[in-house]
């Protein structure tokens, strides 16, 4: 349901995560009654929503979630964002993305996008070079790995790329 009425809002920008139950909130309490923890709960160290496994489901695994969640946010922020729809704002986007490029430079889909809004910005030489540094970074296995499964993903923005990918006209390595 989360996932739905996220994607029918269309925020601009969205950050999805695991949920961490700490102490002295209500989910700790219904956690704690229902032997939820897969880590002892009164261990503070324990705490750290970037990488503990903190509540058993009998629906999804811990890997689920976090790999759920991850596509939420390529889905939301990259491939779905509402600023991807008017050229005032997708020159914004555009800026934004590069700015998290700085810090995330192996972010596939981020090149991917930011290839894809400029050409819908008329600028096909920031296309392709987006494109090809994608292109080069999915050369790396273990890059490859991460996020080529979203090549697979039936959306526009993926189907242009690869498109450029399997074109034997797109633009030559340098």
């Amino acid at each position: 349901e989360t996932f739905d009425l996220v994607r029918e809002l269309r925020p601009f920008w969205s950050y999805f995560s695991i949920a961490m139950p700490y102490p002295g909130t209500a989910m700790f309490d219904e956690a704690k009654k229902n032997d939820l923890f897969l880590f002892d709960p009164d261990d503070l160290d324990s705490y750290d929503r970037r990488k503990a496994e903190c509540i058993k489901s009998a629906e999804w695994t811990y890997q689920d979630l976090k790999r759920m969640v991850y596509d939420l946010n390529i889905e939301m922020n990259f491939l779905n964002n509402p600023y991807s729809d008017t050229a005032q704002h997708r020159a914004y986007l555009i800026a934004h993305i590069k700015k998290l490029m700085r810090r995330y430079p192996d972010h596939v889909i981020m090149r991917i996008v930011t290839g894809y809004l400029n050409k819908l910005q008329g600028e096909i030489g920031a296309c392709h070079a987006y494109y090809k540094s994608a292109r080069d970074l999915l050369r790396d296995e273990s890059i490859a790995d991460t996020y080529g499964r979203y090549l697979e993903w039936e959306h526009p923005i993926i189907q242009d790329f690869n498109a450029y990918r399997a074109a034997p006209d797109s633009p030559p390595d340098a």
